[in-house]
Order: structure tokens, then sequence, then C-alpha cells
């Protein structure tokens, strides 16, 4: 059983002897020799420095043997970075990245300004980011490219852009990317990120999907494989594609002379005909007026 009086603990008696480190502290000062170094030559030599320092000549002399004492320690062989690696790219841009970076090596470790290394290895249109390391006497780059999602015609040139509308790089030709939207208009790549939301939206119609059409730097277009376009709202143009892809998918919509989709007001959705289809309508109409008037 726990006793119900709670006696106190038994008071820690103390050891009043010096430590170990203390003891051979005293020891050591009661050396004839560390004494009178300490009281006499310590002293005198603290004397002796300042006075030396206060001479100019001696002062630009020893901040002269520090600095080559310094430069020759940073530019030990062991310190030196001669290599250089660069991964995580294609091989134009890595060339590209590693002909700029090149030009800093050979450099001591202790040279190497990492940051503005990366800062230059980023300006590059085709790198994301980029991160640098020094092991083995190399510096080693490992970049991350930006993937091109669309094909940007602007004026009369052809631009490669990612899906935040940064520039990837120029293209020759339209042809060489079959697998890339194009996008078309001013303005077009700053609403990179719509136009995306677009494509993804775009389901069965996006094997017909040919281009997207800034229109007013306010909505798109999408303008299929035969010509037909499908006009879309300022506001939820990816919403209105789904539209588009579900009529299409249920009706052949685009298979039929349909040469416009105009989905700007999502509640009532328009379509535009072919001539030859809008005078068949137009007959048929009048045909079924007239047999109302007869009967």
């Amino acid at each position: 059983m726990r006793p119900l009086i709670r006696r106190a603990a038994p008071a820690v008696r103390r050891d009043y002897a010096p430590s170990r480190l203390a003891y051979r502290a005293q020891r050591l000062w009661l050396t004839p020799l560390v004494r009178r170094a300490a009281l006499r030559w310590a002293p005198a030599a603290a004397l002796a420095a300042l006075v030396g320092w206060g001479v100019a000549a001696n002062r630009e002399a020893a901040l002269a043997w520090a600095a080559e004492t310094r430069h020759a320690f940073e530019t030990r062989p062991e310190f030196i970075v001669s290599g250089l690696t660069v991964t995580g790219a294609s091989a134009d841009t890595a060339s590209a990245v590693a002909e700029v970076l090149g030009g800093a090596l050979p450099a001591s470790s202790f040279h190497l300004d990492l940051p503005a290394l990366r800062e230059a290895a980023t300006a590059f249109d085709a790198v994301a980011d980029a991160e640098l390391s020094v092991s083995g006497g190399r510096l080693r780059v490992a970049l991350s490219e930006r993937v091109p999602a669309f094909v940007w015609r602007t004026g009369e040139r052809l631009v490669l852009i990612d899906p935040e509308g940064r520039r990837v790089a120029d293209a020759d030709r339209r042809a060489d990317h079959p697998g890339l939207p194009l996008l078309v208009g001013q303005g077009a790549s700053s609403a990179a990120s719509s136009a995306l939301d677009v494509v993804h939206a775009a389901g069965p119609l996006l094997p017909e999907l040919r281009a997207l059409v800034r229109v007013g730097h306010r909505r798109w277009d999408a303008v299929l494989s035969g010509g037909q376009r499908v006009m879309l709202p300022p506001a939820g143009p990816a919403a209105a594609m789904e539209v588009a892809a579900r009529l299409h998918a249920r009706e052949r919509l685009f298979e039929r002379a349909v040469t416009h989709l105009d989905l700007r007001d999502p509640a009532r959705p328009l379509i535009r005909l072919l001539e030859p289809a809008r005078a068949q309508v137009a007959a048929a109409r009048a045909l079924t007026l007239a047999a109302g008037d007869r009967e």
C-alpha cells in the first residue's frame, strides 16, 4: 500500500571538488612557463602587433599575405570545377545551356556563383527550371524543360507555347507538329489555359479539331477539319464545347450540311447550314405552309 504521509526526498549531497577540466586548468596555470607567457609575453606580443598594424606598409603586407593564402587554398586542385553535365532536356536545349554555362569553367567551387548560373540557364525560353550542384569536380545542371501544348500562329510566325502561354521555341512548319492544336489570333497565347480546357472538353470532336481562333480578345471559335466552326461563349467555353461534342456524338451533327454551331448563348444554340441545305429547308417549310393553307 502507498503510505498516506509523503516523505521528503533525501537531499543530494553536493560535491565541492573541481571537475577534471577545472583541475587540469588549475595545474596548468601553476606552471611557471605558462604564467610567464600569459602575464608577460602575451601582452608584449599584443602591443607589438598593435604597433605594427598601425604602420600602413605592414598592414598592406599582412592583408596581401592573407589574400594570397586564401587564394592558394581556394584554388587547390581538389576544389577546381572543370566538367559540366546537363540533364533533363532535349539535345538542342542542353547544348545551348552548356555553351552558356561552360564559359564560367574551369573555376574554383568557392568562386562559382550558382544563383547567377541558374538565372542564366532559366533565361532560355525552353527551360522552366534548373537545379545546379557541384560534385566530383563537375557542375551538374538538372533542367526542367517546358512542354509545348500549342502551335500559335501570330502574324507570319509560328511559335510553340506551353499550357501557360510561355514561348518554348519557334516552329518552321505547321506540319512538323501535327499532334499540337493550332491557336490563331492576337492574344491567343495569354488565354492558352482556357484553350487547353476546350481541347480537353472536345471528346469525340478532338480528332476533327484543327484550330482555336481567338475572337476579339474575348472568346474562342473552334475550327474543325471540314471548315465548320463552333462559336464558343466568353464564359465557360469548355462547358459549351462539351455540349457540341454531345450533339455530334448523338446526331453526327458535323457530318451534315452544318457550317456553324453558335453556342455563344448556351441556352439557345443556333445552327447555320450550307446554302443548298438552307434552300431545301426553305422549300420544305414552304410546302408545309402550303399544305396547311389547303387544309
